[in-house]
C-alpha cells in the first residue's frame, strides 16, 4: 500500500510531513504504553520520561539553534538535580500550515509539577521607524490534567490587528468544569490568534505559564518543527 502524506509549509522553499508528527506521536504513544504495562526504570513518572526524551532528541538534532539546545540541557539538569523547580521551562515553539487541515501551533515544554496552564503571545509589529504595535494575549488553554511536556494545537492566523482574542468565549471555556478536558481534547476550544512572524516587520514571542503563577523564558515562534534527517527518507 502506498503511504500518502500531507505536506505542511513551513516557510519558503521548506516543508516537513505529516508523517514525522505521526511517527512522533507514535514512539510517544508506544513509550506511554510500554511505561504503563511494565512499569519505567526507578518509577520515574512517564511524563518526566517523555519530556526528558525529547529534550535528548532536540541536542542530537542538528537544525535546532544553540539558544534551543541550551533550554533542552537546562530541561535535563533541572529532572536530575533531586530537587523540585515548579518553573515551566518552553524549549521550542514552532507552527505549520497545511490548505485543507489547518494551522497548528507545536509546543515542547517541560514541568516538574505538570501544573502547565496556558500561554501568552506576545507581538511587535513595527508600523515605522518610531511606531510599534504591541499585542499580548493570554491562553488558558491546558486543562487540569497535568500538562508538562509536548502539546500541538490549532490556532488562526491573523491576517489583521482586528483579529484578537474572545474575552467570553474564553471566559465560558474556562468556567466549563469537568466538559473542559472533553472541550480541550476535541480542539473544540476557542480560537487562538497568532501572526506569522517576519522579521523584522512582525516578531512573536511565546512564554508559558503554570496555575502558580511560574513564567518560562519566551521564545520565538519559529517555522516549522526542525526533525532527523533519517525521517525525511
Amino acid at each position: 500500500m502506498k503511504c500518502q502524506s500531507l505536506r505542511i509549509t513551513t516557510g519558503e522553499n521548506e516543508s516537513f510531513t505529516e508523517l514525522n508528527i505521526v511517527v512522533h506521536l507514535f514512539l510517544v504513544g508506544v513509550l506511554l504504553l510500554v511505561c504503563l504495562a511494565f512499569g519505567c526504570r526507578k518509577k520515574k513518572d512517564i511524563r518526566r520520561v517523555v519530556a526528558e526524551n525529547l529534550a535528548k532528541e532536540i541536542i542530537d538534532i542538528p537544525d535546532f539553534p544553540e539558544r534551543t539546545k541550551k533550554l533542552a540541557r537546562k530541561v535535563l539538569d533541572q529532572w536530575n538535580n533531586k530537587v523540585l523547580d515548579p518553573k515551566p521551562i518552553l524549549i521550542h515553539a514552532g507552527y505549520g500550515q497545511d490548505p485543507n487541515y489547518g494551522n497548528f501551533l507545536f509546543l515542547t515544554m517541560s514541568d516538574e509539577d505538570f501544573d502547565i496552564a496556558g500561554f501568552v503571545v506576545k507581538e511587535m509589529h513595527q508600523k515605522s521607524k518610531s511606531s510599534v504595535i504591541v499585542i499580548e494575549e493570554q491562553y488558558p488553554i491546558f486543562p487540569e490534567s497535568g500538562i508538562g511536556d509536548f502539546q500541538y494545537l490549532e490556532f488562526s492566523e491573523r491576517k489583521n490587528l482586528s483579529s484578537i482574542k474572545d474575552e467570553k468565549a474564553w471566559e465560558n471555556y474556562m468556567n466549563a468544569g469537568p466538559e473542559r478536558e472533553i472541550i480541550y481534547r476535541r480542539g473544540e476550544h476557542p480560537a487562538i490568534w497568532l501572526s506569522l512572524p517576519n522579521l523584522p516587520k512582525v516578531q512573536v514571542e511565546i512564554y508559558i505559564y503554570d496555575s502558580s503563577g511560574n513564567k518560562s523564558e519566551p521564545v520565538p515562534l519559529e517555522y516549522g518543527l526542525p526533525r532527523r534527517k533519517k525521517l525525511d527518507k
